[in-house]
């Protein structure tokens, strides 16, 4: 998958850098020294005056503790919950070659091993990958199992496109997934300015049952994902199902499921490492 991606919010950051630590040992060291002297001079009263720092150092250098100390505990469960995920995927899927790298700039094990059982509960016809990768070896294995659909996924690099074939070469997988290189053009929307897949080459496509939005690349604010459900609106069906990745950012989420209550789908936020949620039609919509 090409998505960028940033530390999830719900890790915590780290109060101060190493730089600041080591700035903040080395005044409180001049500072305990200034003390010694002070005490020598003033007495009691310079000594309580020198150390106000040093003691403040050292309350900020026990709270990074913490943080650091509960930043870690938080990336071992992420981690464990992860590894989890992939071992299920390893023991449904079965796969004939490793599969890729995952988590970082790629799909992490969460997502994509529900990804996979989305597809075999819902054995859509024609799935879209907007971004290429490890996401579309795992649904060409789930299309395998269900023995019918097919893969489109559009990737905007023609090198990691080309890439992505390769791998699924090395899988078996290249009838199921057709790779197609889709160059980013001016979408019209935002006021002209947001750059998106161009639609040309996939207007042999009518009708899209399973949407997975991870590309392209996103700038902070996510707004190079959203045209996914305003310029394929018109494709989709009654029983489109559309699973975005990379939603962690509050702001993002409110926007998608703005868009969802307005167009009669039903969202569902999903906790996973980089954040998902998943779109279906609403039964009044159906």
């Amino acid at each position: 998958m090409s998505t960028m991606t940033e530390k999830p919010s719900f890790i915590p950051s780290k109060f101060i850098s190493k730089e600041w630590l080591a700035i903040l040992f080395g005044l409180s060291a001049f500072f305990m020294f200034f003390a010694r002297i002070a005490y020598k001079r003033s007495g009691v009263t310079g000594l309580l005056f020198a150390l106000i720092f040093p003691l403040f150092a050292l309350f900020v250098i026990g709270l990074e503790t913490l943080l650091r100390l509960a930043d870690l505990k938080k990336e071992n469960r992420l981690d464990d919950q992860q590894m989890q995920a992939l071992i299920g995927l390893y023991v449904a899927l079965k796969p004939r070659a490793p599969f890729p790298e995952m988590r970082r700039w790629a799909g992490s094990p969460d997502l994509l091993l529900y990804y996979s059982r989305l597809i075999i509960e819902l054995k859509p016809g024609t799935i879209v990958e907007l971004g290429s990768g490890v996401s579309s070896i795992v649904s060409g294995y789930s299309v395998e199992m269900n023995k019918k659909g097919k893969v489109i996924a559009l990737d905007h690099e023609q090198s990691w496109g080309g890439k992505t074939g390769e791998a699924l070469k090395q899988h078996g997988l290249e009838k199921k997934v057709e790779v197609r290189f889709a160059p980013l053009v001016t979408s019209g929307l935002n006021g002209g300015f947001s750059q998106w897949y161009d639609l040309e080459v996939i207007n042999d496509v009518k009708s899209i049952d399973l949407l997975l939005v991870d590309g392209p690349p996103d700038s902070y604010d996510q707004e190079n994902l959203m045209p996914a459900l305003h310029l394929l609106k018109d494709r989709f069906n009654d029983n489109t199902v559309i699973l975005f990745d990379d939603t962690y950012r509050p702001i993002f989420r409110s926007k998608i499921m703005q868009w969802a209550e307005e167009n009669g789908f039903h969202s569902e936020w999903l906790p996973f490492e980089k954040g998902a949620i998943v779109l279906r039609r609403t039964a009044e919509e159906k």
